[in-house]
């Protein structure tokens, strides 16, 4: 009997004990694990030069982005609407 009552007392201390770590775990990663969003200091084409050039200076590093024709359109048009000017894609 007080083997069994010893046995659920570790079982349900360990349980806290892994519930306890596993939180703290996850709140020290989880910022490095977050996309973070910052401003840029340049405007919107020298931000994506910019980008990509640090990207494919980077040994093996390349960046490869392809768009349909009316996704590039419906982009301009969102950029259009919510920064009130045109945006110049390559």
């Amino acid at each position: 009997m007080k083997a069994k009552a010893r046995t659920i007392v570790y079982i349900i201390f360990g349980f806290i004990a892994g519930v306890i770590f596993s939180g703290v775990v996850i709140s020290i990663s989880s910022g490095e694990m977050m996309v973070k969003e910052m401003r840029s200091p340049y405007d919107f084409e020298k931000t994506v030069t910019v980008i990509s050039d640090r990207i494919n200076a980077k040994e093996g590093g390349h960046l490869a982005w392809r768009v349909s024709h009316r996704e590039l359109q419906n982009y301009k048009i969102l950029f259009r609407e919510l920064f009130g000017r045109d945006v110049k894609c390559r």
